[in-house]
């Protein structure tokens, strides 16, 4: 009996619902069957059957054949991801089809487990005025209204796809485990007056400048709020943090006071087409979802402010022409960028087709827009970087390693064990081996996740957020943070300052923890 791991629930729901957009390819009709694919065999599921196990009702022996083979809580999530909407409103499903390339990406993939026989090809001009129906219908766009408004009279799932993704998924955890007992085992907790001396606030209070800069050549705006350790100190080194989709520049407010306490000027730009802001209007229909360009915007935003900064009267108190850069997911990709690794949409292209085959890794539905740029090669560095900390960042397909082994600043790379949009194995891992640089270490939050640095929801800042289940979450963000900005401290002043911490070992792991969140940190292949 096939037993589900804490993510199998929304990831089912994930792959259902995003299915449904796949089934309402074409004008208004009724599918009458499923034909569930697994071992060979062909289960054959009535539509009206389904429909009664979505709402607890009896179901025919068919149906009762399969459900035999699955646990309670693998029905149950089943139940309900057939009936849960997908939470995105109409004109913003339209907005998605018609000019998302990241979505048109995710349901090639999503075509290999769920599709029509024969199938519906995701070009067909109806597509966008068929899922906007289905998500005009009372119960609004989710599996089962999408298929009983189908075409055709057959869809298929095919459970054996389905179920070599799940194994794919679960090995590359195993693996991910299997270096967290490695780290492990080599370890050394670090020395608790020093983890607390850099997790502390520092002596300074902190000042916030704000500025609505708008860059000229890009005919786009560029939002950035500088905070400074009050009084009249110069020759501040300067931090420039970079937000991911759907965060604003408001999201690393604790890192930049952090920062600035102990003597820090730090640059929060707001990357305005990824923003937190853009995404509630991608979700409510206003504005397209961001392309392409993004993957240059977002370099080029943390290059402008730099030059910003120098013809600023901050500039008198603060080192312009050296910075180091933060950034988180895709602001993890732009340090990275910034740091000295060409944007590559010809790596992208090489790892990212055929469309349709299955990656093990979620950030892969960014980065292979990539392949739709017209350059094959994107020089973003900026030789100010003097140093780069990329937490969860992107980096496989949009560099490569050719990419990365430009990269000869110092680098501190973050990773969450347990995160399943950019899974460290393929990402933060390997990004870490890949570097050029001599001076780099790779930290792991051991079971910690995508959103782990982020500030748990009651601390950000009002307006947009996004809703996320626990298991995406993780352990306890605010342990994260704290993890995170003394980490990030300890690598600022070993860099700008030359004071080595053991928090950064020059060989074997070092460990810092809380009670709620363990960090292992190497400078060393795991």
């Amino acid at each position: 009996m096939f037993k589900p791991q804490s993510w199998f629930p929304t990831l089912l729901s994930t792959v259902l619902g995003f299915g449904a957009a796949v089934l309402t390819a074409a004008p208004s009709s009724a599918a009458e069957r499923i034909t569930v694919r697994w071992s060979g065999t062909d289960v054959t599921i009535a539509v009206d059957d389904l429909a009664n196990f979505a709402q607890g009702r009896p179901v025919g022996a068919d149906l009762r054949a399969v459900l035999a083979l699955l646990s309670p809580e693998v029905q149950q999530s089943i139940r309900s991801a057939l009936i849960v909407p997908v939470p995105i409103s109409p004109n913003a499903i339209q907005q998605i089809v018609n000019r998302g390339d990241t979505f048109s990406i995710f349901l090639t993939r999503v075509g290999n487990v769920i599709r029509a026989e024969p199938p519906v090809s995701l070009t067909d001009p109806a597509i966008a005025t068929a899922i906007t129906t289905a998500a005009q219908s009372p119960q609004g766009l989710s599996f089962l209204s999408a298929i009983q408004t189908f075409p055709s009279e057959t869809i298929l799932f095919d459970l054996n796809v389905f179920l070599s993704y799940i194994q794919q998924l679960n090995e590359q955890l195993l693996a991910t485990e299997g270096v967290v007992n490695r780290l492990q085992q080599r370890s050394q907790p670090a020395d608790p007056a020093l983890q607390q001396r850099y997790q502390a606030p520092g002596p300074n209070s902190v000042q916030v400048q704000s500025f609505n800069w708008q860059d000229p050549q890009r005919n786009r705006p560029v939002p950035t709020d500088l905070y400074l350790p009050s009084g009249t100190s110069r020759n501040l080194p300067l931090v420039v943090v970079s937000h991911g989709l759907g965060e604003t520049r408001q999201t690393f407010a604790y890192l930049a006071r952090h920062l600035a306490s102990h003597g820090y000027a730090v640059a929060l730009p707001e990357h305005v087409t990824t923003s937190a802001r853009s995404f509630e209007n991608v979700l409510v229909g206003i504005s397209s979802p961001p392309g392409p360009q993004a993957l240059i915007d977002i370099p080029t935003d943390i290059r402008f402010v730099l030059d910003q900064l120098a013809a600023t009267p901050a500039a008198a108190r603060v080192q312009t022409q050296k910075a180091a850069v933060v950034g988180h997911s895709y602001g993890g990709y732009g340090a990275l960028a910034v740091a000295g690794a060409p944007l590559s949409p010809v790596n992208a292209r090489q790892q990212c087709e055929p469309l349709d085959r299955f990656r093990n890794n979620l950030s892969t539905l960014l980065q292979c827009i990539a392949i739709n740029l017209p350059q094959p090669s994107y020089t973003l560095t900026d030789p100010r970087i003097v140093a780069a900390v990329a937490a969860d960042g992107l980096a496989s397909d949009v560099f490569g390693a050719a990419g990365l082994s430009q990269v000869t600043v110092p680098t501190l790379i973050w990773g969450g064990s347990r995160d399943v949009v950019t899974p460290p194995q393929p990402e933060a891992i390997a990004a870490f081996q890949q570097l050029g640089t001599r001076q780099k270490w790779l930290a792991l939050a051991v079971k910690g996740t995508h959103f782990t640095v982020l500030p748990p929801n009651n601390q950000q800042p009002q307006g947009f957020q996004i809703p996320l289940p626990p298991e995406l979450i993780g352990p306890s963000q605010a342990a994260g943070n704290l993890l995170f900005q003394g980490l990030t401290l300890a690598f600022l002043d070993q860099t700008f300052r030359g004071q080595p911490a053991t928090l950064l070992p020059s060989t074997g792991t070092t460990t810092i923890a809380t009670p709620e969140l363990t960090v292992l940190v190497t400078p060393q292949s795991p």
